[in-house]
Parts: C-alpha cells; sequence; structure tokens
C-alpha cells in the first residue's frame, strides 16, 4: 500500500489537547499604561515607570504588589502571551474546570459586591480613573 492512500491527519481531524486552567480570579483588569501611571502616583520617590520598558513594568508590578497586599488584596500579571499581559487587583477567587483559551463567555458571571466597591474607592483614592480598569473574571 502506497503512503498516498494512508489517510493523513489534518489539522481538523487531530485535536490539540486542552491545556487545564482550573481557577478563575474575579477583579479589575488593567493594562501597563495604568500599571505604570498608578505606581508613579504611589512612588515616594516619584519615580517614572515607562510602559515600554519590561524592567519599569516588572517594577511597577512588584511595587503594586506591595501596594495591594498592605491593604489586603492580592495583584497578579494574568494572560497566556507576554505581549498580551495584563494585571489584576484579584477580588476573588475560585477552582473552576477550564481550559487555555477558553472563550470568556463560558467563565462565571461575577456581579460586583461590597468588596469591589471597596476596591474601586481605594482605586479612585489612589488617583486611577474608571476608564483605566475593567471588572471581569479571567482563568488564572
Amino acid at each position: 500500500m502506497s503512503s498516498s492512500t494512508i489517510p493523513q491527519p489534518t489539522s481538523s481531524s487531530v485535536s490539540e489537547p486542552r491545556v487545564p486552567r482550573l481557577r478563575v480570579y474575579a477583579g479589575f483588569v488593567m493594562d501597563k499604561n495604568a500599571i505604570c501611571r498608578w505606581a508613579h502616583i504611589l512612588s515616594q520617590t516619584n519615580r517614572v515607570y515607562h510602559p515600554d520598558n519590561q524592567d519599569d513594568t516588572t517594577a511597577a508590578w512588584v511595587h503594586l504588589m506591595d501596594h495591594v497586599e498592605h491593604q489586603g488584596g492580592y495583584f497578579s500579571a494574568i494572560g497566556e502571551i507576554y505581549d498580551e499581559i495584563k494585571w489584576m487587583v484579584v477580588t476573588r477567587a475560585a477552582r473552576f474546570n477550564g481550559y487555555q483559551g477558553m472563550p470568556e463567555s463560558l467563565l462565571p458571571a461575577y456581579k460586583e459586591e461590597d468588596v469591589e466597591k471597596m476596591w474601586r474607592e481605594r482605586l479612585t483614592k489612589d488617583g486611577l480613573h474608571p476608564h483605566e480598569y475593567v471588572f471581569k473574571t479571567v482563568l488564572a
């Protein structure tokens, strides 16, 4: 039998294995511009964090992790691809049977409650504008 008569797998006949994602986070998502501006506002040395500089973005993230932790929260990077990473003030975390690339429409739809109201007030007090962050649920 020649190889031309043996069916060859195609991209549509071979499914990629699903990479599990076993938690979801709900909270306030922001981009690198927002975290760099937020870290700058909070900086006691008036340090400028440049969003296009990876070292500055990382330093802003570390600064904000400490700031949010001291307020009883958790600040995390979210996303799978470096250039698409966002950051989140996590207000809730839960076990979830998800997978990488899962459509957002299949994630739990949390509503904002008291803890989110408190964090909105803190973000505003810290100098962020409501257009700089959005409440949503993501895979973790």
